[in-house]
C-alpha cells in the first residue's frame, strides 16, 4: 500500500525475576512485551509525492515520531521538487536547539 516499516516506539516490557525496577516496572529490561510499529510512506519512492505531501509527511516525522534524520530526507526531496531550502534551514534549527539545551543550567 506505499508503505514501509520504519521503526518500533515506546516499547515496553518486564524484567525476569528476581529483578525489579521499583520506578519503572515496565522498563525495557528484560523481555519486550509490546510496542508500536510506525509505518511511513516509502521513504525509497519519495519522489512519486507531491511538495505538500511531502510538508506534511516532515511535520509528522518531526512532531509526532521525533524522527529528525528521516524529516531531513524528505525535506531534501521536497528542497528538490520546490526548488526550496528547508533541509538545511531544519538542520540549522536543531543544531541551534540543541545547542541551547545544552547551554541551560543542570545540562551538564
Amino acid at each position: 500500500n506505499g508503505f514501509a516499516f520504519h521503526r518500533f516506539r515506546d516499547t515496553q516490557g518486564r524484567a525476569f525475576k528476581p529483578f525489579f525496577i521499583e520506578e519503572n516496572p515496565f522498563g525495557s529490561l528484560g523481555q519486550t512485551l509490546w510496542s508500536n510499529a510506525i509505518y511511513v510512506k516509502d521513504f525509497m519512492a519519495l519522489d512519486g509525492l507531491l511538495p505538500p505531501q511531502l510538508l506534511k509527511l516532515a511535520i509528522i516525522l518531526h512532531e509526532v515520531y521525533d524522527s529528525y534524520d528521516l524529516c531531513v530526507v524528505v525535506l531534501q526531496q521536497h528542497d528538490t521538487v520546490a526548488g526550496t531550502k528547508l533541509a538545511n534551514a531544519y538542520l540549522e534549527h536543531l543544531v541551534s536547539a540543541q545547542d541551547a539545551l545544552a547551554q541551560k543550567p543542570g545540562n551538564d
